[in-house]
């Protein structure tokens, strides 16, 4: 990778955390990420939210409840809607 990719890139991850501290936005990215088929996306997404949110958490590990309480904590909330309304 090039000097200027690994440049690029860091901007995108600053900018990314940066718009990852609103709830709103963590929120979103999170129910977006949480659709894919590949679990790997939404957990690489929970981590740049908790980067984000300054929590210093693992998801490799990461139990039921630990997610629960780190997501109330976040001042978010999960929810389950229809697929097709």
């Amino acid at each position: 990778m090039t000097k200027a990719m690994k440049r690029k890139f860091r901007d995108y991850e600053e900018k990314l955390i940066q718009d990852l501290q609103d709830p709103e936005e963590a929120c979103e990215y999170l129910n977006v990420a949480f659709m894919d088929e590949d679990q790997e996306v939404f957990l690489l997404a929970l981590k740049h939210v908790f980067k984000a949110q300054g929590i210093d958490k693992s998801v490799d590990n990461l139990r039921w409840h630990d997610f629960r309480s780190i997501i109330d904590a976040m001042g978010l909330q999960l929810g389950i809607e229809a697929k097709y309304k």
